[in-house]
């Protein structure tokens, strides 16, 4: 049998027909995977902070967020939290505070900054800086497992003179 001979008992007419909407629907109907690859993606590109701050004081962090998608992202949040190793985890201390990020349409970027204060429950010490893009899951994204990043180096986490227990 060869591969352009009709169906045994079926018109040429219909097998072709068949074959053409069998190959349209491969083609046209996207698969979960092609699907997956349409959606936004955010990423922290970079953070960073000054050398220490003081627990209980005012710091400012830096950070730059881009849609690497193919899609717009909607409007989220950089959330940030303090390591002692460079993964968003699990022992991690979350630090109060967030940075708003715009819709961003894909390739396009947003560079801010955002005042924050060290909680009291922080151990002075030094510290990785983490930032998470899209904190509260508000964006649909190709990935979520892309969107922390940390400072290149350890910054140190000073108590406060004279704080009880310094």
């Amino acid at each position: 049998m060869s591969a352009v001979e009709p169906t045994r008992g079926v018109p040429i007419g219909l097998s072709l027909f068949a074959t053409l909407v069998a190959v349209a629907a491969i083609v046209l109907v996207p698969t979960e995977a092609s699907a997956k690859k349409e959606k936004a993606d955010l990423v922290v590109k970079s953070v960073d902070t000054g050398d220490s701050a003081e627990v209980g004081a005012t710091f400012v962090v830096i950070d730059l967020v881009k849609n690497i998608g193919k899609h717009t992202a909607g409007k989220s949040t950089v959330g940030y939290s303090l390591s002692e190793d460079k993964k968003a985890g699990g022992g991690d201390v979350k630090v109060p505070g967030a940075r708003d990020v715009k819709k961003l349409k894909p390739k396009e970027s947003s560079r801010g900054s955002t005042d924050l204060v060290l909680p009291a429950k922080v151990e002075p010490g030094n510290y990785f800086l983490i930032a998470c893009a899209d904190r509260g899951k508000a964006v649909k994204e190709k990935s979520e497992s892309n969107n922390c990043r940390s400072t290149q180096e350890k910054f140190s986490v000073q108590d406060i003179p004279g704080r009880a227990g310094a």
